[in-house]
Order: C-alpha cells, then sequence, then structure tokens
C-alpha cells in the first residue's frame, strides 16, 4: 500500500505539470469534454514516453512501467478538470 501512495504521489506532479502547460496552450480551444480527452491523453502520452526513457535500465518493459506509474495520476487530473468542468456547465445552465 505505502509503495502505490508514494508512486501515486510521484505520478500527480509530473502529469500535472504536462496537463496544466497542454490546458494553457490550448486555452483557445471551446471547453469540451473533447478538448479534455485530448489533452489528458497527450498528456499521458508525454509523461509515459519521458517515463519509458528514463526507467529504461530499471523495468524490463519501460513503456508498460511508466503508463503503469503515471496512468493513476492522470486519471484523477481528468476526473478533477471533468467534475470542474460539469459545475461550469450546471452554474451557467449550459
Amino acid at each position: 500500500m505505502q509503495a502505490f501512495v508514494s508512486d501515486f504521489i510521484v505520478s500527480i506532479v509530473p502529469t500535472f505539470v504536462v496537463s496544466r502547460v497542454l490546458l494553457w496552450i490550448t486555452a483557445q480551444w471551446f471547453i469540451s469534454l473533447v478538448r479534455l480527452v485530448a489533452v489528458h491523453a497527450t498528456s499521458l502520452a508525454v509523461c509515459v514516453a519521458s517515463g519509458a526513457f528514463a526507467f529504461e535500465g530499471i523495468y524490463s518493459s519501460p513503456p508498460v512501467g511508466a503508463f503503469a506509474l503515471f496512468a493513476p495520476g492522470q486519471l484523477a487530473w481528468f476526473l478533477i478538470d471533468l467534475f470542474r468542468l460539469v459545475l461550469q456547465r450546471r452554474r451557467s445552465g449550459g
């Protein structure tokens, strides 16, 4: 359990930074579910690619290990952003 918690905390920071940068870059896009899915999928891909490169000598299958590490953190940020989108739409009446 402690390893899961520490891995989750380690995955929160890079996925947060990459997803916030991508959300900032796509700020001119209409705020929608498509934007969120595209941003978070790209963020996960960037984190997995950089993680696979960094974990090359540690894991026997670096992309799988990097995906397992970063996916929970990215999913958490996606769910938070999705919740914020739903709240924003309810407040605006749309």
